[in-house]
């Protein structure tokens, strides 16, 4: 029997995956794991005001690929999730991210992969999404089959990026 992987196998090995076997597609009980994953998110206040509008038709991912900056992996991934805050407070764009990045560990224990979308006009997004007037697009995501995963990348030293007690 398979161990499941730890939680710092999962870390070391994500990586953002701009290369997708094209359009293969996710169970029904990958996508509930993935999706439970982001459910048991911490989010302010435990109040959990985000949804997420899951895009498994290729059509509809070819005409986000424009919406995308034109980033084309987005037409060949098996689902395209676009994270949506449901209330204006404080900590909603936060707790958005928190929730996907629960998707991107558990899709890495599951031999997926994701991309996070940075680059993408969020109005043209929530047109093709229908996306209501009073939620906010904060951020989406690419999941799906690996074609091909990169090498790991360089990362800083610890001592350039921590700085104990203040400045």
């Amino acid at each position: 029997m398979v161990q499941p992987m730890g939680i710092s196998d999962c870390i070391e090995r994500r990586r953002s995956i701009r290369k997708y076997i094209k359009n293969k597609k996710l169970t029904e009980s990958q996508i509930v794991s993935l999706l439970d994953a982001a459910r048991l998110a911490p989010s302010s206040s435990n109040r959990q005001d985000w949804e997420m509008v899951l895009v498994e038709e290729p059509a509809v991912k070819e005409e986000l690929i424009e919406a995308c900056d034109k980033q084309t992996f987005v037409g060949d991934c098996s689902m395209f999730i676009a994270g949506i805050s449901t209330a204006e407070h404080e900590w909603s764009e936060t707790d958005v991210a928190i929730a996907l990045e629960h998707i991107a560990l558990k899709a890495v224990q599951m031999d997926l992969g994701t991309c996070w979308i940075g680059a993408f006009d969020k109005d043209e997004i929530s047109r093709i999404l229908n996306i209501p007037k009073n939620k906010e697009l904060v951020i989406c995501m690419t999941l799906g089959f690996p074609e091909k995963t990169p090498s790991p990348t360089t990362r800083k030293d610890l001592t350039q990026l921590i700085i104990r007690n203040g400045y």
